[in-house]
Parts: C-alpha cells; sequence; structure tokens
C-alpha cells in the first residue's frame, strides 16, 4: 500500500511511534542528568523550569552546552586549606636549566 500515492511505502508502527517516543524518553534522561550537574554547580536550585523547557524544546544537547558554560559556583564558596585564612604562601619552584638563556660557543663557528 503507498502513502497518499506518492511511492512512499507504509510506514510501520515501530518507525513512527516507537523509536520517536525512545529518542524522547532517553532525552528526558539526559535533561535531568545535565538539570543536576546544573544544580551541583550552584545553580536553578530553586527552579528548573527554564532549563526542561531548553532541553524540551530546543535538544538536551543544548542544554548540556548551556550547562557547560556555567560558572562553577559551588567550588567557590567552600573553604579549603588552600584557599582559607590560614593558607601559607606556596613555598617558589626551583628554577630550571631550561629556563636559562642558552650558554654562547666558546669557539667562533666558521
Amino acid at each position: 500500500m503507498k502513502i497518499l500515492g506518492l511511492g512512499i511505502p507504509e510506514l510501520t508502527i515501530l518507525q513512527v511511534f516507537l523509536i520517536p517516543l525512545a529518542f524522547f524518553v532517553v532525552g528526558l534522561f539526559a535533561a535531568n542528568l545535565m538539570i543536576k550537574s546544573a544544580q551541583e554547580k550552584g545553580h536553578h536550585r530553586d527552579s528548573t523550569g527554564l532549563l526542561w523547557v531548553i532541553a524540551i524544546f530546543c535538544t538536551p544537547i543544548v542544554l548540556g552546552l548551556y550547562v557547560a558554560g556555567l560558572p562553577d559556583r559551588a567550588a567557590t564558596t567552600a573553604v579549603t586549606p588552600a584557599t582559607g585564612p590560614a593558607a601559607t604562601p606556596a613555598t617558589p619552584r626551583p628554577v630550571s636549566p631550561r629556563n636559562e638563556p642558552p650558554t654562547p660557543p666558546s669557539a667562533p663557528l666558521a
């Protein structure tokens, strides 16, 4: 049987409904992971509606790019020994011989 007489074979239920449904469900799982990542970075802790709109109407890939571009707020608020008030200055690294200028040759080149 042809669809609309265009020579296109009839599509099965698998091709029409199940494959797009599977892509949509997998996209929702991916969006959920991206939203959790945004919350771990310290953004959108109260409301995630905007992120769901981006994920559903754009794609989870666009949401992933958006989340990847967010700055990490959560890590800057933590006090670590290297950034805390009792942090000691780092010891200078020894000078590497690679950083010294090359020595001139002792004999002139011909």
